[in-house]
């Protein structure tokens, strides 16, 4: 899948995300700023994605930084190989 083709998978999900990067194993991830937490949002996001991608490894982790610096959940969706 492309980095292109994900994004319009994301918003046809309603799925936000404030950035979107492809790596070079294939994984892509897409990031939510945030403040503070926000109740269950992260688990949402989480379902979401894994319904939009299913066949899809997905994982998240939270890049949590002391103010000034800014804080981030990403969520990493590995595809399966395709031989």
């Amino acid at each position: 899948m492309t980095r292109k083709q994900f994004i319009a998978a994301l918003d046809a999900a309603g799925i936000s995300y404030d950035k979107v990067v492809a790596h070079k194993d294939g994984s892509i991830e897409f990031r939510n700023g945030y403040f503070y937490h926000h109740r269950d949002f992260d688990a949402r996001q989480l379902a979401k994605a894994q319904a939009t991608f299913p066949g899809a490894e997905v994982k998240q982790h939270d890049h949590f930084a002391s103010w000034p610096k800014d804080s981030w959940i990403a969520t990493v969706v590995q595809f399966p190989e395709v031989s």
